[in-house]
Parts: structure tokens; C-alpha cells; sequence
């Protein structure tokens, strides 16, 4: 067995969750759920329904950390999104304030003063 489907599997028994696998045009074309799931829900029965109260906390609980990860996933993609506008501005900025090369055709440089009436 390949070593990614290998750590997909690992991941879906170790949280519980469903993974969608992608085709090559990037269309979901399988989904991986652990094989008890899988009985409910082919059984039409609802997987909450037979839980205890101790195991529908656990459930709650692994819900609300896959959800905090995520969060945090996504919060992680726009710091990194937000170095990088950071280093981009940095970079323009120096560019601007680097000397001018100086430029084959001569240009004339006009300031500009206030005249004292």
C-alpha cells in the first residue's frame, strides 16, 4: 500500500473522519470512512444514536478539535500569506529608494520654491 494512503488511512481511524479522494481532473471520486461508519451507515441508522453519553463527549470533543486545527491551519496560510505581502512591500520600497541608474538621455530636473512677495 502506498505510504500517503497509508497515512490517509491512519488519520481516518485516528480521528474518526471521512477523507474524499480527488481524481486527476481534481473531481472527488472516492471517500475513506472507517468500516464501522461505513455498516451504520449503509444500516440507515444515524451513528450518534448508539453512542453513550461518555463516547458522544469524546465525538463532541475530537469534532471541536478537528475544527480548532483547521482554524488554526487557516490561520498559519494567512500569516504566511501576509509575511510574503510584507517581504514583497519591503522589496518595493527598496527598490524605490535605491538610486536611480543614470539614464542615457539627459533629463532636466526643475525644483520648485515659493517666491516671497
Amino acid at each position: 500500500m502506498a505510504t500517503g494512503f497509508k497515512k490517509v488511512i491512519d488519520l481516518v481511524k485516528k480521528t474518526g473522519d471521512r477523507c474524499i479522494i480527488l481524481d486527476s481532473d481534481g473531481e472527488p471520486a472516492f471517500v475513506v470512512i472507517g468500516l464501522a461508519d461505513y455498516e451504520k451507515l449503509l444500516a440507515g441508522s444515524n451513528p450518534i444514536n448508539g453512542l453513550t453519553e461518555q463516547e458522544f463527549l469524546e465525538k463532541i470533543n475530537r469534532d471541536i478539535a478537528n475544527w480548532k486545527a483547521s482554524q488554526e491551519a487557516q490561520i498559519d496560510q494567512w500569516q504566511s500569506l501576509e509575511s510574503v505581502i510584507k517581504e514583497a512591500k519591503n522589496r518595493i520600497i527598496e527598490t524605490k529608494s535605491s538610486p536611480e541608474e543614470p539614464n542615457s538621455a539627459s533629463e532636466d530636473k526643475y525644483y520648485f520654491e515659493p517666491i516671497d512677495e
